[in-house]
């Protein structure tokens, strides 16, 4: 845990433009920053934890090799109700 971080919001926006490049082609609806880095002023896991919709899992399946061939790392936790990633590892 960590005490809050007054550049977590920045750094959520950085990623965000950054999915939007990559993903944008199967986000419906916004990107958000979630969990508890999302908080101001909440002490934290210093992880950004981000989240945005896709019409259809089937669908957005091509998303997955965008996010992997730029960095994101896929795990099929729970696939059969979400693409989930993370970056630079799953240690992260």
């Amino acid at each position: 845990m960590a005490d809050y971080d007054s550049s977590w919001p920045s750094v959520f926006e950085k990623e965000k433009s950054h999915l939007i490049n990559i993903a944008g082609a199967w986000s419906h609806g916004s990107i958000e920053h979630v969990g508890s880095t999302a908080v101001p002023g909440m002490v934290a896991k210093p992880v950004i934890d981000i989240m945005f919709g896709v019409k259809s899992l089937e669908e957005s399946k091509p998303a997955i090799n965008a996010l992997v061939e730029s960095g994101y790392k896929y795990w099929s936790y729970k696939a059969e109700v979400m693409h989930w990633f993370c970056k630079p590892s799953d240690a992260f």
